[in-house]
């Protein structure tokens, strides 16, 4: 793709368009933080977190083609009914959130924000890696069956979190509520970090086109191609947490932050800022892998940056047990705060004003 600065209908092109993005709304997402003051760890995280599914809901299932009076506005009004949408769903999952996980006990606590993060996960694996099958072809309206795998979603991140998260290691701090914690079979940390890096795996598939999985499923079988690609992800994710956290030795919070959150934000830069443009001309797999090493550096640069912001922007923290002050702040930073802004501005405002 050329880098040229201007055409006289599109505005900025790619890369450029990318890289100019990138850096504008990283500023957006600093100020956000900075002035959200002692909020941003808890309601602020926490109600942008609530609307990152029904993003998905909107960018990957209904690629902001439905509702159908939104999508043929112009911009910046569509963007902005597309956005209202976001947040009308993100209130109504908020409040029931508060209610059901957190048993309507404020601010939120570990218990109530993990279950976010991972309802956040379970989006992903229907939308992104199930293509929201079966529920499209029990729903032959698009819009419906979105709506379904949406709400989905969620009943089984619920299922789930009951059944496997235990808070039971936070068990006389002053963050921990008994009548939260499901008592579930394994330690919340291990549950969620695992998660984390499965939606990693599935980014990390998004750079080759899911390659191998197409050579498997030439005839693109939706149900084959969610159980080959399930399996797939599974593999890889299991592989890179155990050699990280056993083989490597590093704590699994601090793991979580520096590898797959920071590897879900780099991938993001890749594929919905700069729209896939990079190595557009080259087939996969050597697409792929061009993509995956840029991706690896872009991991290592965008926690850099976070972290050197931390301080200006929320004081000093510390990284590391037991409170990971620094590290959740960055996870924060990147996952609740610059991702929905990045979803937001690419697919509800089609990166409008920069293009036209």
């Amino acid at each position: 793709m050329s880098s040229d600065v201007m055409t006289a209908t599109s505005g900025l092109r790619q890369p450029l368009l990318g890289i100019v993005a990138t850096i504008f709304l990283i500023v957006i997402s600093f100020a956000v933080i900075k002035f959200s003051g002692s909020n941003f760890a808890t309601w602020v995280a926490f109600l942008f977190m609530c609307c990152v599914p029904a993003q998905m809901l909107m960018a990957l299932a209904w690629h902001t083609d439905l509702p159908k009076f939104a999508s043929r506005l112009a911009q910046p009004l569509k963007g902005l009914v597309f956005l209202a949408l976001t947040m009308g769903i993100g209130a109504i999952v908020a409040i029931l959130s508060i209610i059901v996980i957190g048993k309507g006990h404020t601010p939120p606590t570990p218990p109530l924000i993990m279950y976010i993060i991972f309802s956040v996960v379970c989006t992903f694996w229907i939308m992104a890696l199930w293509r929201l099958y079966p529920f499209n072809r029990f729903c032959k309206n698009p819009m419906i069956a979105g709506i379904v795998g949406l709400i989905a979603a969620y009943v089984i991140a619920w299922a789930l979190f009951v059944s496997l998260f235990n808070f039971s290691f936070l068990a006389g701090s002053p963050v921990y509520i008994a009548a939260q914690d499901p008592g579930g079979a394994f330690m919340a940390w291990d549950v969620l970090t695992f998660a984390v890096t499965t939606v990693a795996a599935i980014m990390m598939c998004t750079l080759f086109d899911f390659w191998p999985v197409t050579e498997l499923n030439p005839s693109g079988n939706p149900l084959l191609h969610g159980i080959l690609g399930s399996i797939y992800v599974l593999l890889i994710a299991g592989a890179v947490k155990y050699i990280s956290t056993q083989m490597l030795g590093m704590d699994q919070v601090v793991y979580m932050v520096t590898v797959p959150i920071s590897f879900i934000f780099a991938v993001f830069v890749i594929n919905v800022l700069l729209e896939h443009s990079l190595f557009a001309g080259k087939a996969q797999p050597l697409k792929g892998v061009l993509s995956l090493a840029v991706a690896i550096v872009l991991t290592f640069a965008c926690k850099q940056v976070y972290m050197a912001a931390a301080p200006m922007l929320s004081g000093d923290m510390l990284s590391g047990p037991p409170a990971y002050t620094l590290d959740l702040w960055i996870a924060d930073a990147l996952l609740a705060i610059t991702f929905p802004l990045i979803v937001a501005f690419c697919d509800y405002f089609n990166f409008w004003p920069f293009r036209r």
